[in-house]
């Protein structure tokens, strides 16, 4: 069985990495914008890179939530707390539904891809798209619940 308390220092960088990654991408994409005209396919494939690290650590922090849920009910017990929001899914139907931790680590982990982006209030957003739009459209997981969520452990 894996050690919870070992997991928490990589659950962190995790949720640095993605949390970096989402929060600087606006910033990022507005300075080649302003600075860059034309092809520069160098500065693309760090674009590239950064969404690779950034959907990597994601991976693995579904993972990890996964392994903490199933080792000792997280999820249960973060169901109760209504403060934290981490996000919603777009089901089939077009109808919004809550995202709550175990929801979010399969929709991570069955995900076709993730990109990064803001929402309408211009918060961080991750959308996994699904494999299974018959099922489940899309889950936009928000990186404040991420954070808030990191802020949980010690």
């Amino acid at each position: 069985m894996h050690d919870p308390v070992r997991l928490l220092p990589v659950i962190q960088e995790n949720i640095w990495i993605i949390m970096s990654h989402a929060l600087g991408l606006p910033v990022v994409n507005s300075f080649f914008t302003e600075n860059y005209v034309g092809e520069f396919k160098g500065i693309g494939k760090l674009m590239e890179r950064g969404n690779q690290r950034a959907s990597r650590a994601l991976l693995e922090l579904g993972a990890q939530f996964r392994i903490l849920d199933d080792a000792d009910g997280l999820g249960s017990r973060l169901a109760n707390q209504r403060s934290l929001r981490l996000g919603h899914v777009i089901q089939a139907n077009q109808s919004k539904t809550p995202l709550y931790l175990r929801d979010m680590t399969n929709k991570i982990l069955h995900s076709s891809a993730f990109s990064f982006g803001l929402d309408q209030g211009s918060d961080p957003i991750i959308t996994c798209h699904s494999r299974e739009p018959y099922r489940w459209r899309q889950a936009d997981i928000r990186v404040y619940g991420l954070m808030d969520l990191a802020g949980m452990f010690p």
